[in-house]
């Protein structure tokens, strides 16, 4: 996951476990703390959550489908590398929401 920013890969994680799908990860180092600590916390709310969390240390190889995030020069590494499985590529984005109420 990309840890340019603290829990930037979260919205992801949670749309894949509310999927009912299984999410093996690998952590950036830069940003290990916040989503290990907010993984622990769905699996107190939800224990099913457990099983479906695989945590990774190195690369992950043998996986079925992917979700990537990245900047746009990032995102052609990434379609290239993940080229023979179904993914899901997300550039740089920006955006602005103005909340009142």
């Amino acid at each position: 996951m990309a840890g340019n920013l603290p829990l930037v890969g979260f919205h992801d994680l949670l749309c894949v476990l509310i999927t009912g799908q299984k999410l093996a990860v690998k952590f950036s180092k830069n940003d290990d703390v916040l989503m290990k600590f907010m993984i622990k916390y769905l699996i107190f709310k939800n224990v099913k959550f457990k099983d479906h969390i695989i945590i990774k240390d190195s690369i992950i190889k043998d996986f079925d489908r992917v979700i990537a995030t990245g900047s746009n020069n990032t995102s052609r590494y990434f379609d290239y590398y993940f080229r023979n499985k179904p993914s899901i590529i997300r550039k740089n984005r920006f955006s602005v929401a103005i909340l009142s109420g």
